[in-house]
C-alpha cells in the first residue's frame, strides 16, 4: 500500500494505534492517538487501552498535554512540508 501511495504522489504518515502500542512505551508515558479514545475511554472510564480509571483532574492534565503535543506536531509537520528541499 505504501509503495502504491508513493507511486501516486501521496506521502504516507504512519501511526501506532493504542491497541498496538508496546507496553514498555506505554509505561513511559504513552503516545498520541485518537484523543477521545486514549484520554476519556482509556484513562477515565478505562474501557479502552490502557484501561486506567484516573481521577478527573489527572484526565484533564492528560488531555491538556495531548492537545499541546498535537499542536506542536502540527507546526513541525507544516514546517517540514514547506521547507525547501535541496
Amino acid at each position: 500500500m505504501i509503495l502504491e501511495m508513493k507511486k501516486n504522489g501521496i506521502t504516507p504518515y504512519l501511526t501506532m494505534y493504542h491497541w498496538e502500542f508496546p507496553q514498555a512505551l506505554q509505561d513511559r508515558g504513552g503516545w498520541l492517538n485518537e484523543p477521545q479514545c486514549f484520554v476519556g475511554l482509556g484513562h477515565l472510564s478505562g474501557v479502552q487501552a490502557p484501561g486506567a480509571k484516573l481521577p478527573p483532574r489527572e484526565v484533564f492534565q492528560i488531555a491538556h498535554n495531548a492537545l499541546k503535543a498535537h499542536g506542536k506536531a502540527v507546526i513541525l509537520y507544516f514546517l517540514e512540508s514547506t521547507r525547501k528541499k535541496d
